[in-house]
């Protein structure tokens, strides 16, 4: 019974699956997160979170988030080029659609 409730679908809700970092310095690091709130009747198991590119990295706290309660997923983005981008961040969770996708756009100018 406790591994069927826990393998259950649950929803959730997010401020914002899009953040526009407007312009980013190159070389300087921004850090960010996105608010995660579980909306369901069962824990919110996020499994993995896997950004697109090495120039993100990403944190969250490994632990099921409980019938109403928030968390976090950190974000750190280093540039390594210029111009425009889009970078997605993967979320593997146990929502009806398994994976959520987030993202972080913006433009990086040089300074010189």
């Amino acid at each position: 019974v406790f591994e069927l409730l826990y393998s259950s679908p649950t929803t959730i809700r997010i401020e914002g699956d899009t953040i526009d970092l407007d312009i980013v310095r190159y070389g300087e690091k921004k850090q960010i997160s996105f608010r995660i709130c579980n909306t369901g009747e069962v824990p919110l198991l996020i499994r993995d979170v896997r950004p697109s590119c090495g120039c993100t990295e990403v944190r969250w706290e490994k632990r099921p988030v409980q019938p109403g309660e928030e968390t976090l997923i950190f974000v750190t983005f280093e540039p390594n080029s210029l111009g425009r981008f889009m970078k997605s961040i993967e979320v593997l969770c146990n929502t009806s659609s398994q994976l959520l996708r987030l993202n972080l756009k913006g433009i990086v100018l040089n300074d010189r």
